[in-house]
């Protein structure tokens, strides 16, 4: 299934916030307990993941784009129609049965 764009920044958001910033937090809260118990640090560092889930959406505005761009491509030298995927390598067909999309040989 074809990402939208929204659901490919809504991805992108979430992934750098778990893959990125929770180990940042739970990395960095050892070093910021100082007075604080180790549950107030966390609670505090816990205020970057909207700010990493910001960069995380521009960062998926910025490089949708090129990612559907490559899925075409691929697509297309798989032999599989560029706008849903569809197998039509030996159809003999110039529209893709699936989707209707127009000229899929080329």
């Amino acid at each position: 299934m074809e990402d939208t764009r929204l659901k490919y920044i809504i991805k992108s958001a979430i992934g750098i916030m778990l893959f990125a910033g929770l180990p940042w937090i739970l990395m960095t809260t050892r070093f910021t307990v100082g007075r604080a118990t180790y549950w107030q640090a966390f609670a505090a560092n816990l205020l970057y993941l909207p700010i990493l889930g910001i960069a995380g959406a521009i960062w998926g505005a910025l490089t949708w784009k090129e990612n559907i761009i490559n899925i075409a491509q691929r697509r297309q030298e798989q032999g599989l129609c560029k706008q849903c995927g569809y197998d039509i390598r030996n159809s003999g067909v110039d529209t893709c049965p699936e989707c209707g999309t127009p000229d899929v040989s080329s």
